[in-house]
């Protein structure tokens, strides 16, 4: 049985994932109006983002998803040093289109637009197979509810830090944001650390926040897998859930302090070495 600090099942249903998503932007909203304006222009650990530009991007991104054009802009880009890959300006391009506008105007137009993608959930949608095809072509939106879950819950943790507001550990998107990075812990293993058929490694994740415990072993075809436990793990980590999400999204490289090492420590090290998941 799952308690209220361990990860969302993995077969939530579409009603449950809804509210999630509803959830965290809530409690995004809830910071947002909690923030002076010095915070608001605080800068992140995003480069050359400040907390007014991930409320930005958050809100374009979810246009984005639901088909809206944005208006033709060319940043500067002389200015702008951290964009510099085809990616990055992609990014940066709407982010940078809202940098003139003020803090009420960006506000007005996340809150309009969350309220018009809940409805659009509510109605458009009845089991999470359904399909959806967006930008990144077809899926079905169980997926990309729990996605935009994650990088909403992920984003508020990033301005919880630029404005030193901790927070939001346990909540329901902190859960749904578990259950969405805890299947990369093959790759990390696998592909990231190279460990060899047979090896395997345990992560303990504590509270404060979401804890869980499982075990990746690699299998006879060399593959990388994710059980319950196993009996004498080559590894063990051993770290805070807050600690975990920073390594796998690549934030605040103080977090390898808080990791409890046992074991294989040429193992434990490249697996530490290859936690970002999501950059």
């Amino acid at each position: 049985m799952s308690s209220p600090t361990s990860p969302l099942p993995p077969d939530a249903d579409l009603e449950t994932l809804i509210a999630t998503w509803e959830s965290a932007h809530d409690d995004l909203l809830e910071l947002l109006d909690s923030l002076d304006d010095e915070q608001w222009s605080a800068a992140t650990d995003l480069p050359g983002w400040s907390v007014a530009d991930v409320v930005a991007h958050i809100t374009w991104l979810e246009l984005w998803l639901m088909g809206d054009a944005e208006p033709t802009h060319e940043p500067d880009w002389s200015t702008l040093p951290h964009a510099a890959s085809d990616k990055a300006k992609f990014m940066e391009t709407p982010v940078d289109r809202r940098r003139s506008w003020s803090r009420e105007e960006v506000m007005a137009e996340t809150r309009e637009t969350l309220a018009r993608r809940l409805a659009s959930l509510r109605t458009d949608f009845t089991d999470r197979s359904d399909a959806y095809v967006g930008p990144f072509g077809p899926g079905n939106i169980g997926g990309l509810v729990q996605q935009r879950t994650f990088d909403t819950w992920v984003h508020e943790q990033d301005i919880r830090r630029a404005v030193a507001v901790p927070g939001g550990l346990d909540s329901p998107g902190a859960r749904a944001s578990a259950t969405q990075i805890a299947p990369g812990l093959g790759k990390i293993v696998g592909k990231g650390a190279g460990a060899a058929v047979g090896e395997s490694v345990r992560f303990i994740v504590t509270e404060p926040g979401v804890a869980f415990d499982v075990a990746i072993v690699v299998g006879d075809d060399g593959r990388a897998r994710m059980v319950e436990s196993v009996e004498a793990p080559m590894v063990t980590l051993t770290m805070p859930f807050e600690s975990f999400m920073l390594a796998t999204g690549g934030r605040a490289p103080d977090w390898r302090s808080t990791v409890t090492v046992e074991g294989d420590a040429d193992l434990a090290e490249r697996v530490l070495a290859s936690m970002t998941l999501t950059p």
